[in-house]
């Protein structure tokens, strides 16, 4: 089952990027940042990872579609931002809002399997195959991707997977 759902994901993300290649930001420096004052002993933040609960966020800012954000982590050897726990909300939205007070949502690795599955209900999953806890989710009408919205009180909503945001990359370290 697990492999059907990744192969199937594959499949939604190579379709997202060839629709939407000509759309792909060109000549774009990629800009990315850490918290201010990271602490020495956080090795990974001299190169933008902000370490937090043996894991490990990097912000771009780059705005990207959700097919291109996936894969901009996948070659950083990290995928789209998973919340493991309720912890490292309000930790991520304060690291976006350190780094860019005018950034308003990011993507996470969320997405609405039921069009893979051909299923009727929304059936969330992070981009790794597992399920996502539905009490983040407080917005499912918009589209088949979920992004963080981090201006005034964090919450997750869903949106088209075509529309360009910032996203987070995050890793275990």
């Amino acid at each position: 089952m697990a492999s059907v759902f990744h192969f199937g994901l594959l499949l939604l993300i190579s379709g997202q990027l060839l629709l939407t290649a000509t759309a792909a930001p060109t000549n774009s420096p990629e800009v990315t940042t850490s918290v201010t004052g990271c602490p020495s002993s956080q090795s990974d933040c001299t190169s933008g990872w902000v370490k937090f609960q043996g894991r490990s966020f990097k912000l771009l800012q780059v705005p990207l579609n959700f097919g291109f954000a996936v894969f901009s982590c996948f070659l950083r050897n990290a995928s789209l931002l998973k919340i493991k726990t309720r912890d490292e909300i309000p930790m991520l939205a304060a690291m976006v809002h350190a780094a860019n007070p005018n950034i308003t949502s990011v993507w996470t690795g969320a997405i609405d399997t039921a069009g893979i599955f051909q299923a009727s209900d929304r059936r969330w999953r992070w981009t790794d195959g597992s399920l996502v806890n539905k009490t983040y989710i407080t917005d499912e009408s918009d589209g088949s991707c979920i992004k963080m919205k981090t201006g005034g009180i964090t919450m997750f909503k869903s949106e088209e997977c075509d529309e360009s945001l910032p996203y987070i990359c995050s890793k275990n370290v």
